[in-house]
Parts: structure tokens; sequence; C-alpha cells
């Protein structure tokens, strides 16, 4: 079952650790457990992909990212259903950020999923969402009844940058307190397409 997980992150950097060195310990925690990761982005753009994919070994673990930056794409993608898409909030959601994770993971294989989707401005949204409101979800398929956590997140009009800056941040520390809190004996997803043994750099 997914966890609403409410407002702010859970788990927190250490005393000036980094981003980069953020990307290493959950790199190390994946590793660790020979888990792999996907994740489906709308308002980060990609940004989510490049940090994970810069990771130390990311070329075993990180099997790929979807950028799906219209509705109709995560309709036809990431099957987020359609009837989801057109409530009032529109994609900037609960519940699509939680299906867009679990779309990343059926497409991919991937054992775990991150998500983000929201506003990054310079402006608020047809629907009215404010600029700065993001949802981010993980998804974990290693689990029999698929887990996971959902959280919002309002930075304010901060500019779009600096509103995908923290929004990868908070994914990565989402997904950091999440990996902190799982056994290392639970099993990997089995038949994962995209793992390959002794894979190399990605192309």
């Amino acid at each position: 079952m997914f966890v609403q997980a409410g407002q702010g992150p859970a788990h927190r950097r250490g005393c000036g650790q980094t981003m980069t060195d953020l990307v290493e310990v959950v790199m190390e925690a994946l590793r660790d457990r020979d888990w792999t990761l996907a994740c489906a982005e709308s308002c980060t753009a990609g940004r989510l992909a490049q940090t994970l994919a810069s990771g130390p070994g990311a070329s075993r673990i990180f099997l790929g990212g979807v950028v799906a930056y219209t509705p109709s794409t995560k309709e036809r993608v990431l099957a987020v259903p359609a009837e989801m898409l057109e409530r009032p909030e529109g994609a900037v959601s609960e519940d699509v950020a939680v299906q867009m994770a679990r779309g990343a993971a059926d497409l991919t294989g991937a054992d775990l999923a991150l998500a983000t989707t929201g506003v990054a401005g310079p402006s608020s949204d047809e629907e009215g969402n404010p600029v700065g409101r993001v949802y981010i979800a993980l998804h974990d398929a290693t689990a029999g009844d698929a887990e996971g956590a959902v959280r919002r997140f309002d930075f304010g009009d901060i500019g779009p940058k600096e509103v995908v800056e923290r929004t990868v941040d908070a994914a990565l520390i989402l997904l950091a307190g999440h990996l902190a809190a799982q056994p290392h004996e639970r099993s990997a997803r089995q038949a994962q397409p995209g793992r390959r043994s002794g894979e190399g750099g990605g192309s």
C-alpha cells in the first residue's frame, strides 16, 4: 500500500552533506540490495534522471527515466488514467504522482521508481495550482503488494530553476529515507527487463 507521507522530508541530509553525497548514499544502498531504479518526471524535465545517472555504478542500477511533460504523454506512456488527469487539480496531484511512479516501474522493470509532478513556474498552471507546488512519489515493487510513499511540497515562487533543484533534492531525500528503513534481505523484483550482468556505462 502507498503511505501518504504528508509534507516535508522524513529524512534529512546529514550535516554538510551535498546532493552528490546523497546520490552516492542511495546508489550504495541500492547496490547493496541488488535493486534497480527508474524515474518519471514532469516539472523536473529530466533533471532527476541526470542526477541519478551521475551516481557511482549508475549503469548497473539506474534503468532509465521518462519525461512525461504533457497530460497526454502521462496517459500514453505511464498509463495515468485520463479520468485522473481530468480532475480539477489536473496533473498536479498525489494520485497522478503515484501512478507515474508505478508506470515507470512497470515500463522499465525497476525495483523502485520515483516520480515528480508540479508547477515550477514562472506562473501557475491552467488548473490554478500555485507556483512551487510539487508532488513526489516513490513506488516500491519489491514488496508483495506495491509499497511506497507520496509527499506534497509547497516551495513557493522562488524561480523555476530553484523549484527544480529543490524537487530533485527532496526526491533523493525521500528515496534515502525509504532505503534506510528497508531490510537488506528483501529480494529484488524478479525478471527485470533491462538488467544485464556486467553492463557497462550508459549510452
